[in-house]
């Protein structure tokens, strides 16, 4: 059995971030919001970036509860910057 550390899902360093990269790129909108996003902060922190975009756009982002603290435990999940790597293979 492969170590916590080595399994992957399609690709992607953990279930979580091939879960955020997958929607984020599903359809045009939210796709040209992340690519707008990316261009104001440049490479340097697009990591950053996307974890912020991604968190302030939860619906239950003002929620307090269960679900709220399941949501953002998911996001510690993420590889934040193999989704701005993606995005910046993508944009070339």
């Amino acid at each position: 059995m492969p170590s916590e550390t080595t399994r992957t899902y399609n690709g992607w360093p953990t279930y979580e971030t091939w879960l955020v990269y997958s929607w984020l790129t599903n359809d045009a909108a939210t796709y040209g919001m992340v690519i707008a996003t990316l261009s104001e902060v440049g490479t340097g922190h697009a990591d950053e970036a996307l974890k912020t975009l991604v968190e302030e756009t939860a619906p239950l982002a003002e929620e307090v509860g269960l679900h709220h603290d399941l949501l953002t435990a998911a996001y510690g999940h993420v590889d934040w910057q193999a989704l701005a790597k993606a995005f910046a293979e993508h944009d070339r």
